[in-house]
């Protein structure tokens, strides 16, 4: 075989078993075969000790992550459904109240009506209650003026008699008294 220079061994020349041995340094045995198996065995230790409980962990994770968002969407549609039931009942409410106040200014329309009728209808009872006082005041009034009027004229007719008038005298007199007052 033909020399062999590494560039670290530039000087030096090396041989084709030199490369083995460089390559495996113990010959190409069991120390292979036990360094082998100790790296399976180590990657074996580290899978079952550290990539399944990480991987279990990172499953429970995500789990947990994804039941919390659709937690989350099932929060927001529900919060969507209560806005928008707020937002009918507001609405509804303002159409009650606007209802409300129609109907109650309609009713006070109505009462200041009613009111008012009421009003008229006291004031022309006041007035034909008066006026009827009135009529009956003149009437007393009248008839009080008739009787001073026929003493005033019985004693009047005494003195032009000279003599006392008896009550077919006083009637007379007076009857005829009262047609002429009443004529004029």
């Amino acid at each position: 075989m033909a020399p062999f220079f590494l560039p670290f061994l530039a000087d030096t020349p090396i041989e084709s078993d030199d490369i083995m041995n460089l390559l495996f340094p113990n010959g190409f045995g069991w120390d292979f075969v036990i360094q082998l198996m100790a790296f399976v065995v180590l990657l074996l230790i580290v899978f079952y000790l550290g990539y399944k409980p990480v991987k279990k962990y990172l499953k429970a994770r995500q789990d947990y992550i994804e039941k919390n968002i659709k937690d989350s969407e099932k929060s927001k549609e529900e919060a969507e459904i209560y806005v928008k039931e707020s937002k009918d009942a507001i609405l509804s409410a303002k159409e009650e109240a606007k209802r409300i106040v129609k109907d109650a200014t309609e009713e006070a329309s109505l009462s200041a009506e009613n009111i008012r009728d009421e009003a008229k209808k006291d004031a022309l009872a006041t007035r034909k209650k008066a006026d009827e006082e009135i009529a009956l005041a003149r009437e007393k009034a009248r008839k009080d003026a008739k009787d001073e009027i026929v003493g005033v004229a019985i004693a009047a007719s005494s003195q032009v008699l000279g003599r006392e008038v008896n009550e077919e005298d006083e009637k007379r007199l007076l009857k005829d008294f009262v047609n002429d007052v009443e004529e004029r």
